[in-house]
């Protein structure tokens, strides 16, 4: 038994060591070198980082009327299409019911990932 730890052990210091000399100094050059291509992009002040996550916050939910203004306009012309659904091509129809096909699909994916990818219990 102690053989196998002692080999465990030994096998856990070579990794360690192996990622001390070169993991880490590449993780260390990478970040170096992300932050030096991007610090335009770096907020020095501490009040203002503090900000940051409200304003990303707000400016966000300050989209969502205009996203439903949008919104609201595509569902209109989707109904005035589906009311002339006669003066439709055949080609129309068609990719109207394989997008709805498709999102259906999409939809039982989703539930199959909800359900830890399990197919039974439908």
């Amino acid at each position: 038994m102690s053989r196998y730890v002692h080999k465990a052990r030994t096998l856990a210091l070579e990794s360690a060591t192996t990622v001390t000399n070169t993991v880490l100094p590449s993780i260390k050059k990478s970040l170096e070198t992300s932050i030096a291509k991007n610090a335009e992009f770096i907020v020095k002040d501490e009040q203002q980082a503090a900000k940051l996550p409200k304003q990303l916050l707000y400016t966000n939910l300050a989209r969502i009327p205009k996203a439903i203004e949008t919104a609201e306009r595509e569902a209109g012309v989707v109904k005035e299409r589906w009311q002339k659904v006669d003066e439709m091509s055949v080609k129309e129809v068609g990719v109207a019911v394989l997008f709805g096909l498709e999102t259906y699909a999409w939809f039982c994916v989703g539930e199959i990932i909800g359900r830890g990818g399990s197919l039974t219990g439908y």
